[in-house]
């Protein structure tokens, strides 16, 4: 076992259950490949499109690289003093909002899909 598996082997309880569900709707977009980066798994497709963390404080949290791109739902995103980085953190699977999520996600495929990835 290695990779992606073992990220989420090595999680436990309630988090690893809240983790993996988040895991299985991303991987449900057509064409998003995750592969392990700095220790936890990000997604891509022709750029990273968005990454899931352990914060220290708890939870799980669901990041998207390109945040600050979005137009119709950077609102709905934790920017956490990050300037491209927005993100949703969850304690509980019961507390995740999907429909929230594929708004977000949609939007950020379409951005990977339309505006070259640059580095300034």
């Amino acid at each position: 076992m290695e990779g992606v598996d073992l990220f989420f082997e090595n999680l436990e309880g309630s988090k690893k259950e809240l983790a993996l569900s988040l895991h299985q709707f991303i991987l449900s977009y057509q064409g998003i490949s995750p592969k392990i980066r700095y220790n936890i798994p990000f997604y891509f497709k022709n750029t990273w499109i968005c990454y899931l963390n352990i914060p220290k404080k708890g939870g799980v949290e669901l990041a998207f690289i390109r945040a600050n791109k979005l137009q119709e739902s950077q609102s709905l995103l934790d920017f956490k003093d990050r300037k491209m980085v927005g993100s949703f953190t969850y304690s509980d699977k019961g507390e995740v909002d999907f429909e929230k999520i594929d708004a977000v996600m949609r939007e950020a495929l379409l951005i990977d899909k339309t505006k070259k990835y640059s580095i300034k």
